[in-house]
């Protein structure tokens, strides 16, 4: 049993389209997260959604079916993809409670209600490819290794590994700015992982694979509560400045994901209109450009 043989099954029945596809999601504590989707785009896996929202949600919270035949009547309806008309999603149960949720999407109203039978089967074929033990808490994955999961605000999420940036790098980074040009961009999220560690936030990294919009989970304890800041990293070079195209996107993923705020990050500048766009959600996204990682690293100047 692996995710290919999963896929080849999904794509014989046609679910791997941008038309049919099928995702699946666990139950934790304070939000479903995502861990396979068949969609040609797929999500990133460990993104999550709250339990107050979605269809997916009312099928965890109910144990039962839940058939949506059009999800522009449906209430609190969560979109993460563009043109879906209908929505399937049925609960795996262990022992006496959901630990999972298996959910359809199609781009066709009433498409469920014609082929119910087919997809309640279907499901019980994809359960053969997981395994829940006990409580949903404790549920694991078979298809993907339990430490890529993300869970935002639950004591074994993934941690960012910070000794990987050394010291060393942070110094001479601060001496020599220019030096980030030459990170690859993933150690250019590490490396901004890091210095926001180092600022008092509890940083996780997102797959690399797929990062649904964002690179970096930034979260921090208020007296006013818990903030969450949602990180993307741009490692450009300085003639391509971070256009209003990115910004739009930022805050679109920042409208469908339950954080408090977004931040993007560049080693390259931002464009006027970029700036423009930023400064009317200036409560909702900060923006960070070369000048202002110089200032970060200097702190780092110190360093024996």
């Amino acid at each position: 049993m692996n995710e290919r043989k999963l896929r080849k099954l999904l794509q014989v029945e046609g679910a791997t389209t941008t038309e049919l596809f099928c995702t699946v999601h666990v139950l934790r504590a304070d939000h479903i997260a995502v861990i396979f989707s068949s969609h040609p785009q797929s999500e990133v896996l460990g993104g999550w959604q709250p339990y107050s929202h979605g269809v997916v949600a009312r099928a965890a919270l109910a144990g039962e079916s839940c058939l949506v035949d059009d999800v522009s009547l449906f209430p609190d309806y969560l979109s993460v993809y563009h043109g879906i008309a209908s929505e399937f999603a049925i609960p795996m149960v262990s022992g006496s409670e959901v630990s999972a949720v298996v959910n359809f999407e199609s781009t066709e109203k009433y498409f469920f209600s014609k082929h119910r039978t087919r997809f309640l089967e279907l499901t019980s074929r994809i359960g053969d490819y997981f395994q829940f033990q006990g409580a949903a808490s404790q549920s694991r994955f078979l298809l993907v290794s339990e430490p890529l999961l993300i869970r935002v605000g639950s004591e074994d999420r993934l941690k960012l590994e910070v000794s990987a940036i050394s010291d060393r790098l942070l110094k001479d980074l601060a001496g020599n700015p220019l030096l980030v040009h030459q990170l690859g961009f993933r150690k250019f999220e590490e490396v901004v992982g890091r210095i926001l560690e180092d600022l008092g936030y509890a940083v996780t990294l997102t797959p690399i694979q797929k990062d649904g919009g964002f690179d970096l989970f930034a979260e921090t304890q208020l007296e006013t509560g818990t903030v969450l800041t949602l990180v993307e990293c741009k490692k450009w070079s300085p003639e391509n400045p971070v256009n209003i195209s990115v910004v739009r996107n930022v805050l679109g993923t920042l409208s469908v994901r339950e954080a408090t705020n977004a931040m993007i990050v560049t080693t390259s500048r931002f464009t006027r209109d970029a700036r423009r766009e930023a400064d009317v959600a200036r409560y909702k996204l900060s923006l960070r450009d070369y000048q202002d990682l110089r200032l970060w690293l200097a702190r780092y100047d110190v360093i024996t």
